[in-house]
């Protein structure tokens, strides 16, 4: 599943993308979609199992996430799934 969190700073966002790197993950910092809003204007699209450890790897590491999004294709168009996290 492919997932698009926004966040409240770029450095946030930078800093996600390095973590997730670090561990192997497939992920890039964006441009927010249209179809979104955020406070920096910028979100990282990433491929995880949304476990425990996406939960303690977001809070241990102080990183304040302000939305997170499931991406579907649905009809050719690309549809932005609000999910909760902790």
């Amino acid at each position: 599943m492919t997932y698009l969190s926004t966040f409240y700073s770029i450095s946030d966002a930078l800093y996600f993308e390095s973590m997730l790197k670090e561990r192997g993950d497939v992920c890039k910092v964006i441009p927010v979609p249209r179809e979104l809003s955020s406070s920096c204007g910028y979100a990282v699209t990433f491929s995880l199992d949304l476990s425990d450890e996406f939960d303690q790897l977001v809070n241990n590491h102080g990183i304040e996430m302000e939305s997170l999004y499931e991406i579907r294709s649905s009809n050719h168009k690309t549809v932005y799934t609000r999910r909760s996290f902790s």
